[in-house]
């Protein structure tokens, strides 16, 4: 924390100023104003590669930030340097056929990082998966970080459901927070 002071008196016997504290800022290295840098986002639509064998960013349309800001529904572009954790998790599916693949991997300032890659494997139609894992980064003020796919057959999606007996279901949520 920060502590900012103001004179309050004058000590004539010693010379010197006497001083009270007016405000205390709560900054420390994972926090803004006493509150944790962190962000989380999620997509409510369909994300449905048109060409296989492409990296894809992951997109959300929802969701917010303390200390990092959502770019383009992909990139999520940091205020402050550190150590970060960035999560994802995804809903798969694919419309038909026999098994398929997806890569899933991370990107910073637009360059894949080295071996932050996943292999999933999606069996037959209608058979949802949910990979979930996260990474540890270094970044400074204004790198950005993204969520990257690739499928081996378009039929291989991102699923989102809408609300109906249950709260619904996105197709992709991501999460980051300064260690």
């Amino acid at each position: 924390t920060v502590t900012e002071f103001e004179p309050t008196t004058f000590n004539m016997k010693d010379g010197e100023y006497n001083f009270e504290p007016i405000e205390t800022y709560g900054y420390s290295f994972n926090s803004l104003n006493g509150q944790a840098i962190h962000g989380s986002w999620y997509d409510t639509t369909n994300q449905t590669p048109t060409i296989a064998g492409t990296a894809i960013s992951m997109l959300c349309n929802s969701g917010s930030g303390n200390g990092i800001t959502k770019v383009n529904n992909k990139e999520f572009k940091v205020q402050y340097g550190g150590t970060y954790n960035l999560q994802f998790s995804a809903q798969l599916d694919q419309t038909s056929g026999s098994g398929h693949h997806i890569f899933i991997w991370f990107r910073k300032n637009g360059v894949d990082i080295p071996y932050s890659a996943s292999e999933v494997a999606i069996q037959g139609s209608l058979s949802e998966a949910i990979p979930s894992w996260n990474f540890i980064v270094d970044l400074v003020d204004d790198d950005y970080v993204e969520v990257m796919y690739s499928v081996t057959d378009t039929r291989v999606f991102l699923k989102s459901v809408a609300p109906n007996s249950i709260p619904g279901i996105p197709s992709v949520i991501i999460t980051m927070w300064k260690l």
